[in-house]
């Protein structure tokens, strides 16, 4: 009896502190095009007690000023998914997706951290 009651106090210890919860960040990156233009693409994906909690990618397209107008004003004329931010050779699209997201969508199913790793390496991702 005396095992089960340090045992239960340590998982109420462990519930309580926050110390139990296992945050992982996985970090997905690729190369290849966006409409054409040569991109480099990064996707981090926070991932706690098996379920996805935020994601985020981020589009580096390499364009000359021509072409970095035309992905302008297409965003600006799209719904606010992504932000758009000048880089010296192009533009970096941003955008993400928290908690809240997921939940709407019903997405909150456990997800394994190594699986979703090699899901991503097998669609050409390296990821760390």
């Amino acid at each position: 009896m005396k095992k089960i009651s340090i045992f239960l106090l340590l998982i109420l210890t462990l519930t309580l502190t926050g110390c139990g919860s296992n945050t992982n960040t996985l970090t997905c990156k690729t190369s290849g095009e966006f409409h054409g233009l040569k991109s480099a693409a990064t996707i981090k994906l926070k991932i706690k007690d098996n379920v996805l909690i935020d994601a985020n990618i981020d589009i580096d397209v390499v364009a000359n000023a021509t072409e970095k107008q035309t992905i302008l004003n297409y965003f600006s004329q799209s719904p606010k998914k992504m932000k758009t931010t000048e880089t010296s050779n192009g533009l970096r699209l941003s955008g993400g997706m928290d908690s809240e997201f997921f939940e709407a969508l019903k997405l909150t199913q456990d997800i394994n951290y190594s699986e979703v790793k090699q899901v991503m390496e097998i669609q050409g991702y390296t990821c760390e």
